[in-house]
């Protein structure tokens, strides 16, 4: 394990540009999963305990509701559940389907869409009601067919599905209409799994888990590039369309994972007590507790406390705003050189705590640098494993 020592002094830097978002994964413990709920650096400030042995999936939220969505991948009684934004008053939306898989959120026309992966009823494509009314079938593959859905997204505008075909090794397409013709527009991939659009500069974005990479694409299947490598088994992935970032679950390692819309600036933003699954992301970060102890909020910018985990792999940046602000939070090594970093996030006035994780760095010095506003701080720490 490694120890930090940490000693604050104050200079000058600059903001890292990204906005803020709260966080929602699951957590695919075969007897104890769970629904995850954490601020824009990855610190956990809320978790749901899911049913035992439900295998939670994919999530998506409603924006007009702030209700988060998630399917359950059993092969007996799979439900489409959803909590609030805070994850209390959850309940049930779609019940007794069989291995539900990816999810999505029409939030303008207040539909939910999933997809089912059941070999022997044959894979399919449904769309409900956000309280699961008025449910049909808009895809139906076949009994036994060589086509699996797993991640969908819709393009709200244009009324069009994008799905991730896992065993076929494409992503495909089709109107939001039932039996409306469907086909590929990017074949010749190795698993894909989630799957994400940005209309506004008119991307996909999809993981490969047994590539082990994150890709990118225009929204017509052209221009296909690989922009995150070396990825263990990447499942769902989500947006941040405002700060233009992707954020992904890693099923192999149990992490999850950020990066620009270009796949740089890639960071980890939190280890998983089980392998992560589905993930989504809310517009607005969330404001943290801190204990009694904190000193009282003067007017001022302040970061007034910074101090290791129990375990040593972890600062955590305990700061007040007199103000709305933009906060960003990096570290550099000795040579100046950025080797992480989180997402800025935009908080109104308050008391805040964030977490940095410095557990993947060698020993040495290195400085946390802090920003809100125009105001600056580094606090310098010395890892030794």
């Amino acid at each position: 394990m490694a120890a930090l020592g940490v000693v604050v002094c104050f200079i000058a830097l600059h903001a890292f540009r990204a906005e803020g978002v709260t966080l929602y994964w699951t957590e695919a413990n075969f007897g104890a999963p769970r629904l995850v709920l954490a601020d824009g650096s990855g610190a956990i400030t809320s978790t749901l305990a899911l049913t035992a042995q439900s295998l939670p999936q994919a999530l998506a939220i409603s924006r007009g509701t702030n209700a988060v969505f998630w399917t359950e991948l059993a092969f007996l009684n799979a439900h489409v559940k959803f909590a609030g934004a805070d994850l209390g008053d959850s309940g049930t939306a779609v019940s007794l389907q069989s291995c539900i898989r990816g999810i999505a959120v029409d939030s303008t026309n207040k539909k939910l869409y999933w997809t089912g992966t059941n070999l022997a009823s044959g894979p399919s494509i449904f769309r409900a009601n956000l309280d699961g009314s008025s449910a049909e079938l808009l895809e139906f593959f076949g009994a036994a067919s060589a086509n699996t859905p797993y991640g969908i997204a819709v393009d709200e505008k244009t009324q069009t599905m994008y799905w991730a075909d896992f065993d076929a090794g494409a992503l495909e397409r089709a109107a939001a209409a039932p039996q409306a013709a469907w086909h590929g527009i990017i074949t010749g991939l190795a698993g894909p799994v989630g799957i994400a659009l940005d209309p506004d500069s008119g991307f996909i974005f999809w993981t490969d888990a047994n590539a082990g990479s994150i890709g990118r694409s225009k929204l017509d299947g052209t221009a296909v590039t690989t922009i995150v490598a070396n990825c263990a088994s990447p499942q769902y992935i989500t947006t941040d369309r405002a700060a233009r970032r992707l954020y992904w679950t890693e099923f192999g390692t149990s992490l999850v994972r950020s990066s620009a819309f270009d796949g740089t600036d890639t960071i980890t933003l939190a280890r998983t007590a089980s392998p992560p699954c589905g993930i989504a992301a809310r517009a607005g970060p969330s404001v943290l507790s801190l204990p009694v102890h904190a000193p009282r909020l003067p007017g001022r910018y302040s970061v007034f406390a910074s101090y290791p985990s129990l375990f040593g792999r972890i600062i955590r940046v305990v700061y007040q705003l007199p103000r709305s602000s933009r906060v960003a939070i990096e570290v550099f090594d000795a040579l100046s050189r950025r080797v992480n970093a989180l997402p800025a996030v935009s908080q109104p006035a308050g008391l805040y705590s964030r977490d940095v994780d410095l557990s993947r760095l060698a020993s040495g010095a290195y400085c946390v640098r802090f920003s809100a506003g125009q105001f600056t701080s580094t606090m310098k720490c010395t890892i030794v494993k």
